[in-house]
């Protein structure tokens, strides 16, 4: 049976305002790209791959700002 463990963290406020930041830019990544693959979805009848989607989103970094922030392998 393997072994967990959790621990809980106490970030400070500065660090807690960066964490909320990231997760925030995330979600908006996220939802934008889920809407244009359902609207190139709904409109052409076209289905959007992986790869696609990240070519795509390499063009967002001047909309969305703090996108440069986060790890890439999130945005993967």
């Amino acid at each position: 049976m393997p072994k967990t463990f959790k621990y809980r963290i106490y970030p400070t406020h500065k660090q807690a305002r960066a964490l909320t930041e990231q997760l925030e830019t995330c979600r908006l990544i996220y939802n934008k790209t889920l809407e244009t693959r359902k609207n190139a979805w709904v409109d052409e009848k076209k289905s959007i791959s992986l790869y696609e989607s990240q070519k795509i989103m390499t063009t967002w970094t001047d909309l969305i700002p703090g996108m440069n922030k986060v790890y890439s392998q999130v945005l993967q």
